[in-house]
């Protein structure tokens, strides 16, 4: 659906939802060895964070560990990588200056639209929220002349 909905856009996997995916398998391997825990996860995440994709999933090994519960937790994390992987490829979005993390658009839709949403007593319809947020963004982007030229029946 992103896909059909952005076309154009470039999908990448928020890098602390990674690293918490990736911490919550070592917690499984390794529960009581806090070295090999962090030797595990730093493994992969280095291995990402160098553009070593392929390499470092390639080098999971689910059926290596007697464990049914570890071995599924690492092929569950193993599936997960592969699925997203092209969305992970965070050497190459850092160097093209895209945000790895979601926290720039968190802040920004708390400044963008919350700051203005959730004043004390408001209450808005679907479409009125809408309204208004579309409204905050032209605001807050620039674009409010897009805004009164339209207003005033200007061609944008």
């Amino acid at each position: 659906m992103a896909n059909e909905l952005f076309p154009d856009a470039v999908f990448i996997l928020d890098y602390y939802h990674f690293e918490e995916h990736v911490y919550e398998c070592a917690n499984i391997v390794h529960p009581d060895d806090e070295v090999n825990k962090k030797r595990f996860a730093k493994e992969i995440i280095d291995g990402f964070m160098s553009g070593k994709i392929d390499d470092t999933i390639g080098n999971m090994k689910p059926e290596e560990y007697s464990n049914k519960v570890v071995s599924d937790k690492v092929g569950e994390l193993k599936t997960y990588l592969k699925n997203n992987m092209d969305k992970m490829n965070y050497t190459d979005f850092k160097d093209k200056g895209y945000f790895i993390g979601s926290g720039a658009i968190e802040g920004g839709q708390k400044y963008v639209l919350q700051q203005r949403l959730k004043l004390a007593g408001m209450r808005w319809s679907k479409g009125g929220a809408q309204y208004i947020a579309s409204l905050r963004c032209a605001d807050k982007s620039s674009k409010w002349s897009k805004v009164t030229d339209i207003i005033h029946g200007k061609a944008c």
